[in-house]
This record gives C-alpha cells, structure tokens and sequence, in this order.
C-alpha cells in the first residue's frame, strides 16, 4: 500500500525583474524545504513607479544614509540568480501583471514582493496575496514612525483575497523604532516582518493560518509632502547628529543596583522605585549586567555578564557582596570563543546548574557547578542549531518550562518573539509549544530575569526593548501556562528615572535582596 502524500500548498512570488529584497529572499530560503510547500516564481519586467520614492523621500534617505552608512540591509535588491537553483519549483516571467496566463490552483497564495498594490495582484492572478505592512496604516518602512519619533513600529502579515472580500491580519509583531535613522528603522521592521512572514508561512502549511485573523482596514500612508519635508527634515538631523555626538567624554555603562526588603516591591506598578536601590559601580574598563543573586552559608554572591568595552564580548563572572551591598571580590567563571550572558542559575537534586545565554554558538547550553562558585564542567547542551535568547526556567503545573526569545534571521533583532518549550526536567528533552511565538512584541517579549510570586500570583519579567535594547522593563501578570496557550498582562513599565540613567532591563531576587541592572552615564568624576 502506498503511503499517502501530504497535500501541497503553492506559494507563488511576484517579484521585480531578476531582484528581490534581501528580508524576502531569506525567508525564501528557509521556508523552500518546508514539506508539503512548492514554491513557484513570477517575476514582472514593468512597474509602475512607487508613489512613496518621491524626490523629498529621497532626499530624506539620502541625508539619512549619510548619518547611519549601511544602516539598512533588510532592503538590499538581491539577484534571483544568486538563490538556490531547486528554489523555485516553476518559474514564469510576463512584462506586465496583466499578461498573466499561467493557471493556478484556487486554494494557491501569493507573496507580493513589488511595490503593486495586494489588490491590483490579487486581482490579476486571482488568488489570496501575503505581504508585511509596517506600521499602523502601512506606507514606506519606518518613515512615518521615525520621523515621528514613535516608540516602537507595528508589523503586520496581511492577507488580501481577489474580488471584494475584505482584508485581514493573519499575524502581528511590534518592533524597535530608532529615531535618529529611518534606514534602522526600517531595517529592524523588515527583518521582523521576516519571522513573522516565516512563521505564517509555516503555519498556513500546517493547516493552522487565519486561526488568529482579524480585519484589515488600515489606510495607507503616503511618504511626506514637500512642505512636510522641509519641517521634519531638520529636525530628524538634528536627532541623528545629536545622536552621535550626545555626552562626549561620558561613559555608557551598564551598572548594577541592589535593596534589600525589595520582595515587597515587586508585586505592582506603584511599588517598585528602581531610585532608591542602591549602585553598584564596576571598574571603568568593564561593565556588570544581568544579575542573578544567590544567598549560600550568609554570604551573598551575584552572578553576572562581564565584558570590556574593546573587544565587546561577555564572559561570566561571580561577585560577592560586602554587608554593605559593596562588591568585596569579582572572579571569571566561564570564558568561551563566543559571547556568554545571562548566567541563569538553579538548583535542581541538590546541585547548583546554570543556563547561560550563548545564542552566538547557537546552542542552548547548562554548566554544572563542581566547586561553589566559581568552578563549573559543562554537562550538556538541551538546545542546538537555533539562536535563543535568556533562556528562563520555571517549574509550574508538574512540568518544567523554558522561556526565551529566538532569532531565525542573523541581521533580525533577537528582542521580538518569545518561544515557550515544556520537559519533564531542565535538562530536556525540550518540545515546542504549538502556540509560538506566544509573545510577538519588542516591549515585553525578551526575559528579564526569573518568574517569582507574589500573594499567590505569578509574574514573569520581561526587557522593553522599544527605542533601543535595554531601555526599560516590565513585569506581567501569568494568566495562563499549560499546553494550550499562554496568556500574560503587564502590570508593571519601568523606564530610565534619572538624567543619568539609559536602560533597565534585568531583576531577580534572592530572599530578601533583590538586584537589578542599569545603564549608566558615568562622568570622570565617578
């Protein structure tokens, strides 16, 4: 008996001439060996210009460019040519949409790669057309958002059937806005609407597409007019140069914070006053970030990421703390050929484990303490081929869970999408949650430290990575962990509370002492 073929889904691409933006052509190339998926090519000689290309536009990236060289890579044209030759399983090329005669399946998709109209494509080859809108009512990358100095963009997976059916959202993410530089705005943007173009895709083969849908009525925008030009264009400079040029002689540096009785501060909003913890300041040649604290036979020691400005790569280091919350002593516990942060540490059988943060060797590893606390063997990696992010452990409901953001793409943020797996123990094997990414949003997406509870309740907190990474934190209510779903509501934001501070973005606690990062504008008297 012959075994019986999966269906295949068709996704046509609509492109320009023998190019494709870089951000479409990658997730191509990840999605291309999908089973059950057949990818097929159309590319089209003419089209019409872009009404956003104007010459103000222009303009506006060009001075742009000028500030933040190469800021945009998500945009760059790449040749067909240069894409794996078993890519497309067909390939067609007319000189204009409207000599389309090729015949396509009715329940076949379109990814729209042009700079037509989803309507007028769907129109033409009458069948559902996919394409990433950035911003709330769409219009060029990140324009509107950095000149408007917003602080963050919203992406959306937007899919427009032929006829007069409306539009609808299948999937949506919240990315980073710089506003000095549209070109890493909108670099940030696409490459988000990357992944979530990939994970649509991914899902719309595992019949499990439109489960999440919702209208899509959203007007777009066009690109500034001349008058409106000329009053944003000197001001967006300003940003850029002040950018680069802001605290000259000042020191950027992450810092740590501590206070003691800081359980009782952690449950709301009105509570936690990051202000009065006291600082921690490193040596100048180094700085101190994500903490994590332990109290053993009355001596309390921090676990850290600690790097040198020149070359900038984490190792992790352990200090521990005089009464008086100064640091007495600070020895490298663990130096690799690749950044390590994060070092997560737990107890699990009686013995002291860590799950550092080491995305750049993608792998997911955990190191087992042999001599307390700074002699650790590594025991095994629970993660490999795949670049995650602070990795968080929690023990909940009879089954172990691991939280930390991925990232699929190397120029895409690793801040945006939070992946949940679930094991037996924390050491595997981990499956993933059939709800991934469950937490699609730079604001609270990437872990900030381990869950706690308070009066009975769980929170989990979260890094604000709007405006820039480690610019703010979170903590959010857990309404729901189990295997169908996670749901959670931020009940706590926390951004820079003094001139001299940058960012926020790591907590833990252990006891009654809690600890905290920061980015510190140090000037030489410090």
């Amino acid at each position: 008996m012959q075994p019986i073929e999966p269906p295949t889904q068709t996704l046509w691409v609509v492109h320009h001439r023998h190019t494709m933006p870089h951000w479409v052509a990658a997730v191509l190339v990840r999605v291309h060996a999908l089973p059950g998926l057949s990818l097929r090519q159309l590319s089209v000689a003419e089209l019409p210009p872009t009404r956003h290309h104007n010459t103000w536009n222009q303009l506006i990236n060009a001075l742009d460019n000028l500030l933040f060289p190469a800021a945009d890579s998500a945009s760059r044209a790449v040749a067909t040519s240069t894409l794996p030759d078993d890519l497309f399983a067909q390939r067609a090329h007319v000189e204009q949409l409207g000599h389309v005669t090729s015949t396509h399946a009715g329940d076949d998709w379109v990814l729209n790669a042009t700079s037509l109209p989803d309507a007028d494509v769907a129109a033409a080859l009458g069948a559902p057309v996919l394409s990433v809108a950035c911003g709330e009512s769409g219009g060029p990358p990140g324009l509107h958002e950095s000149l408007e100095q917003a602080s963050h963009t919203a992406l959306h997976v937007v899919r427009t059937p032929p006829g007069d059916i409306p539009a609808e959202v299948l999937a949506s993410a919240t990315e980073c806005t710089d506003p000095a530089s549209i070109g890493r705005t909108r670099n940030a943007a696409l490459w988000a609407g990357a992944e979530l173009l990939r994970h649509t895709v991914e899902a719309w083969v595992d019949g499990k597409a439109g489960t999440v849908s919702q209208p899509w009525n959203a007007p777009r925008r066009r690109a500034p007019s001349a008058v409106d030009a000329l009053l944003r264009m000197p001001l967006h400079i300003h940003r850029g140069v002040t950018r680069k040029w802001r605290r000259r002689g000042a020191l950027r540096q992450w810092i740590l914070l501590a206070r003691e009785g800081a359980h009782t501060e952690t449950g709301t909003a009105s509570e936690i006053d990051f202000g009065r913890w006291q600082r921690i300041l490193p040596p100048r040649d180094v700085f101190w970030a994500d903490p994590f604290p332990v109290e053993r036979d009355g001596t309390r020691y921090v676990f850290i990421e600690e790097a040198t400005f020149t070359p900038r790569r984490g190792h992790l280091s352990v200090l521990t703390l005089s009464a008086d919350g100064q640091a007495e002593a600070c020895a490298t516990i663990l130096k690799t050929p690749y950044h390590l942060s994060y070092p997560n540490v737990f107890r699990h059988g009686g013995e002291w484990y860590m799950m550092p943060e080491s995305g750049e060797d993608k792998t997911l590893q955990i190191y087992r303490c042999t001599a307390w606390p700074d002699q650790w063997a590594w025991q095994q990696n629970v993660l490999e081929g795949i670049a995650v992010y602070d990795g968080t452990l929690l023990e909940h409901g009879g089954r172990w869970w691991l939280f930390a953001t991925v990232q699929h793409f190397e120029a895409a943020s690793p801040n945006v999408f939070l992946h949940l797996w679930y094991a037996d123990s924390p050491f595997g094997p981990w499956q993933p949650h059939a709800a991934n990414p469950i937490v699609s949003d730079v604001r609270s997406a990437r872990p900030a430290g381990q869950f706690f509870e308070h009066e009975g309740v769980l929170y989990r907190p979260s890094q604000d990575c709007s405006t820039h990474y480690g610019h703010g934190l979170r903590i959010n209510r857990v309404d729901q962990l189990d295997l169908d779903g996670y749901r959670e509501t931020a009940v706590t934001a926390h951004a820079p509370w003094a001139p001299d501070i940058d960012g926020v973005h790591t907590v833990n606690r252990a006891g009654a002492f809690a600890v905290a990062d920061a980015i510190h504008w140090r000037g030489q008297a410090d």
